[in-house]
């Protein structure tokens, strides 16, 4: 989408500049033109939304039976997108060089400042939009409304120029085919040499100036003439060379025609600039992202700081030309950008710990968020916007030298627009796509030095003077060496930081110090879609990086990452596809595919993240290589477009956190609702969800949205924080019988073992000892919910980093949701694991290895489960050494009691807070459980 806004935006500049040049020029009021173009913009934008929902269902019909991932889906998701933005950019990319036409006429000697000042506006309006809207219209009124609010915006700047261009008189103006042949101008020979001009002080006085009768090429301006100090050209010291822009330097400047064309020499350094701004913006996205975490708000701050060090460093160098050569401007901003990205580069060590010390000096609340948003993003942005500013100065000092070579404004304006949005395109396609998978996001921003620092040679005035030569030429001698000895390795941006808790600020350097010393990164790949890392610890322990957030890896979340395979087939033997959203380590798959009758098709975005599959391969069984495997790089929400509607048994989504920008999307109706499309009517969607960083309003909300669309749902506990939700439009009570058989299966034997974790379910009832509850629970905490989410209104993407930074946690939600640890026959009954024990009561056997496997679970939660399955009934050893000396009940003193009673609560809150479960008593102590009632019914 982004290559399309920016190829429609120099389309429309190269349309005004070429095809439809003529038809510009012979406008009357070229301010209609703008008016035109604007109240398209309105327009289009107020039909898009409806546009696009008939564009998609088309999409959907046509490449249903192309492969996904391939050239021919690639090339119809381009012609989409390419059929409902392309008129939009285009017109967004007309109206500057249609403004310029109107300035050629209107004020000529003045078109380099009021073209870029037009320039500079449009980039600070276009700042302060993104920064508007990414931080705030969008969390309050989805995507639709400020689109409407935009058009609105649109019709109105179109009506004011409109009513502007009725108002103002028609300009005289001479067309281009009236203007006088070069051959018949002046010879050169008879011109007056600038050495014997009429000195300023001797010039003849406004008042004796040539009449306007005799004056028929002067336009006449709508507004006062800016004054234009002398330049260095005007002093006769020639800005370029002849052979650097292809004219004749016998000509003198001041007599070229205003016809010309743009030299190519900068329309050249327009595209390099152009390159850089948009490669260089990829990269601090992805920089902001491993520092600040991959929330809607690092992509907001990113746009925001780029657009508005445009704005800025526009409005510098457009006052910078009218007292210096604009191509000695141009050079010294494209060395400034030079060395602010050096010393960006030498900074990527640095600026991650700074920010986490900023961090981790906020006490972590909700209220103080916005405080962490300023400081944050604000020190972020101090480090990247000079190079902003510096590359957007390009655009006025391209617009001066081309003036100053003869060319036409309204010409050179479009030309170098195009060039520049054509260079800005190159950039984002490259830098995502070539660049940064290639040489990583470091030798990225290397690349982007040298582009800058040779542009600057380029465009440097001749003949070179040593002393105006030095100061260019010493950013690349002095800063390559360093860059090249001090760039850092990247083991510090790629480290998480913004998830570093219980730390204080001034340790954080320690604590980096310790993990290089502890930490081997076994894979680094920064890919167009994320950076992923794998780390290894002395222990042998994996850890798989998503942009610095632990996605996965070898510690207690297998058990999360196993179960979500196991629980879809527990509850549907009979299936035989399974659809898996993200490959990971591959855990996940392999747990699927391990069932002897499923094929799984697993799609993934990044082709990183299959790279180091490998590398959990004593975790994945080769995942890669199974023939009943298919693994798809693409968007799964494509991807699930192209697939028949009932076609598959299970879907199992395990997104990252939905704080992470686009994956609150998977948990809208919208999502849940085109996957119930293509589930079998009894077919299963297990949903991985985590219920820390995350408040209870944004857990119930995902909750109940997803129980608004399935009528049954399931909700199972994984590893600590982490659940698993379970849904279908079919009854998801258990064949025990069945269900048992499909644990049973060979297959997933042999990956059990392969694993060889004693905290990995082994029997049927170590599966529903899990469960924490089912449709009746849910149905009674979404009684009054009437708020579903959805992609349109993404509120969670807004609400969840804000949970992050506070370290909120739902945790006494999901405790609400457990009713296995209650007496509340209604509220136990809505478990399989009540009916089982009905079937087959634990014996002593079976009762024990329960009682072994919870403990090596080890959750909080399930405290009183281990205690009930204890096989004397006792409390754990560390409680019960404080609790050997109970007094009886009977004969305790009020003091006794007091006493005691203070102890159960602070010691065994687990005791008080549940002594029942659906295995009995959390202990069947008499005494012990006597005291447990007296304390409860003690004030």
């Amino acid at each position: 989408m982004l290559a399309t806004f920016l190829g429609g935006m120099a389309a429309g500049a190269w349309l005004v500049e070429k095809p439809l040049r003529k038809l510009v020029i012979a406008l009357p009021r070229p301010l209609v033109g703008y008016a035109v173009l604007e109240g398209f913009i309105g327009a289009w934008a107020l039909a898009l939304p409806t546009v696009s929902y008939y564009a998609f269902d088309l999409f959907t019909e046509v490449t249903k039976d192309l492969p996904t991932g391939g050239v021919a889906a690639t090339a119809a998701k381009l012609t989409l997108a390419a059929a409902l933005a392309l008129p939009l950019t285009t017109a967004m990319g007309a109206t500057l060089p249609v403004l310029a036409a109107g300035v050629q006429r209107l004020a000529p000697a003045h078109g380099v400042q009021l073209v870029s000042r037009y320039y500079v506006l449009n980039a600070l309006g276009a700042a302060i939009g993104a920064a508007v809207t990414g931080f705030v219209l969008i969390e309050e009124l989805g995507i639709v409304q400020p689109l409407y609010l935009g058009a609105v915006v649109n019709g109105a700047v179109a009506a004011v120029a409109w009513l502007v261009s009725l108002r103002a008189p028609a300009p005289q103006f001479q067309s281009e085919s009236q203007a006088q042949p070069e051959s018949q101008a002046q010879p050169e020979s008879q011109a007056q040499p600038e050495s014997q001009a009429q000195p300023e002080s001797q010039a003849q006085p406004e008042s004796q100036a040539q009449p306007e009768s005799q004056a028929q090429l002067e336009p006449q301006p709508l507004t006062e003439p800016l004054s234009v100090p002398e330049t260095g050209l005007q002093r006769g010291r020639p800005a370029v060379t002849p052979d650097l822009l292809d004219i004749d330097d016998n000509r003198d400047p001041k007599l070229a025609s205003t016809t010309g064309d743009t030299p190519k020499s900068l329309v050249l350094a327009a595209f390099a600039t152009g390159l850089v701004s948009l490669c260089a913006e990829v990269l601090w996205t992805r920089i902001a992202a491993l520092a600040l975490g991959s929330s809607v708000y690092s992509f907001a701050l990113m746009l925001t700081v780029a657009i508005a060090g445009i704005s800025l460093g526009s409005w510098l160098s457009a006052r910078a030309v009218r007292h210096r050569d604009p191509q000695w401007v141009l050079a010294i901003s494209q060395a400034a950008a030079a060395t602010a990205t050096a010393l960006l580069i030498l900074r990527l060590d640095g600026l991650p710990q700074e920010l986490a010390q900023i961090r981790l000096a906020i006490h972590a609340h909700p209220d103080n968020y916005p405080a962490w948003l300023w400081r944050g993003n604000l020190y972020l942005a101090a480090h990247l916007l000079p190079a902003a500013m510096a590359l957007g100065a390009s655009f006025p000092a391209l617009l001066a030298s081309a003036q100053a070579r003869g060319a036409a404004m309204d010409r050179a304006t479009a030309r170098i627009l195009a060039a520049n949005t054509l260079g800005n395109l190159c950039g984002a396609l490259g830098g995502g796509f070539i660049l940064m998978p290639a040489l990583g996001i470091e030798g990225s921003l290397l690349v982007t030095f040298v582009i800058s620092l040779a542009v600057a040679l380029l465009v440097l005035p001749r003949p070179w003077q040593g002393h105006q030569l030095l100061p260019v030429a010493a950013v690349g001698l002095v800063l390559t060496p360093l860059l090249l000895v001090a760039s850092p390795d990247g083991f510090v941006l790629t480290r998480g930081l913004f998830r570093l808790r219980d730390t204080k600020p001034e340790d954080v350097g320690k604590f980096v110090q310790a993990r290089r010393k502890q930490i081997q990164v076994l894979f680094r790949r920064d890919g167009k879609d994320a950076t992923i890392t794998v780390d290894k610890f002395p222990t042998g322990f994996l850890n798989f990086r998503t942009n610095g957030k632990s996605d996965g890896g070898t510690g207690t979340d297998v058990i999360t990452q196993v179960m979500l395979g196991q629980l879809g087939l527990v509850h549907r033997p009979a299936a035989t596809k399974a659809f898996t959203i993200g490959l990971g380590t591959g855990m996940t798959a392999a747990a699927l595919a391990s069932h002897s009758k499923v094929s799984v098709h697993v799609v993934e975005l990044s082709p990183s993240v299959l790279e180091i599959a490998p590398i959990f391969v004593n975790f994945n069984g080769k995942i890669w290589e199974h023939p009943r495997v298919h693994i798809t790089i693409a968007d799964a929400r494509e991807v699930l477009r192209t697939l028949p509607d009932g076609e598959l048994d299970i879907v199992v989504s395990e997104p990252s956190n939905p704080w992470v920008v686009g994956v609150a999307d998977l948990f809208t109706a919208d999502s849940f609702q085109r996957i119930s499309r293509k589930l079998k009517p009894n077919g299963v969607l297990v949903q991985w969800l985590q219920h820390y960083e995350l408040s209870e309003h944004v857990l119930r909300a995902i909750f109940c949205t997803l129980h608004g669309t399935f009528t049954h749902v399931k909700v199972y506990r994984m590893s600590s924080g982490d659940l698993a939700l379970l849904a279908s439009n079919a009854s998801l009570d258990l064949d025990f019988a069945a269900a048992a058989q499909a644990l049973a299966d060979p297959g997933v034997v042999a990956h059990r073992t392969l694993l060889a974790r004693a905290d990995l379910p082994a029997s049927l009832v170590q599966v529903l000892v899990g469960q924490l509850c089912g449709d009746k629970t849910l149905r009674r905490m979404c009684r009054d919910f009437d708020q579903p989410l959805l992609e349109l209104h993404p509120k969670v993407e807004y609400l969840a980093p804000r949970d992050f930074f506070a370290q909120t946690s739902a945790r006494n939600l999901s405790g609400r949701l457990d009713t296995r640890r209650s007496d509340d026959p209604l509220a136990v009954a809505d478990t399989d694991l009540v009916r089982y024990l009905h079937q087959w009561p634990l014996d002593d056997q079976i009762r024990e290895q329960l009682h072994t496997y919870l403990i090596e679970v080890n959750h909080p939660f399930d405290t009183s489960l281990t205690s009930a399955t204890s096989a004397d009934g006792k409390l754990p050893k560390t409680l019960r050494a404080k609790l050997q000396q109970l007094p009886e009940l009977a004969s305790a003193s009020i003091a006794q009691k007091a006493i005691t009673c203070a102890l159960l609560r602070k010691e065994a809150t687990w005791l008080m807070d549940s002594p029942y479960t659906v295995l009995g008593p959390a202990s069947r102590d008499p005494l012990v459980m006597a005291w447990v009632q007296a304390c409860e019914a003690a004030p």
